[in-house]
């Protein structure tokens, strides 16, 4: 992702508890898809869930994060399903 950024690159990124407007990818909005959930106890920079529910990250699903692809393919004017 960080790689990516650099090189301008658009980018679709994941979070799961960490603050992605720190750790995110320093790109403009319009290169750039965040998905992420957030929840009571986010962001923590835990590597272990303490409350032990993984809510941030279980609840991501796959229509939610297509979507995301989706919406920056069409931002940067690519149609995924043809390439």
């Amino acid at each position: 992702m960080h790689l990516a950024a650099a090189a301008g690159t658009p980018v679709m990124a994941i979070f799961g508890p960490e603050n992605a407007l720190r750790y995110g990818p320093f790109l403009p909005a319009d290169k750039r898809e965040i998905v992420q959930n957030l929840v009571s106890c986010s962001p923590c920079t835990l590597y272990e869930c303490i409350a032990e529910h993984h809510r941030c990250l279980k609840n991501l699903e796959p229509p939610r994060v297509f979507a995301a692809i989706d919406a920056l393919a069409n931002r940067i004017g690519l149609d995924r399903r043809t390439t």
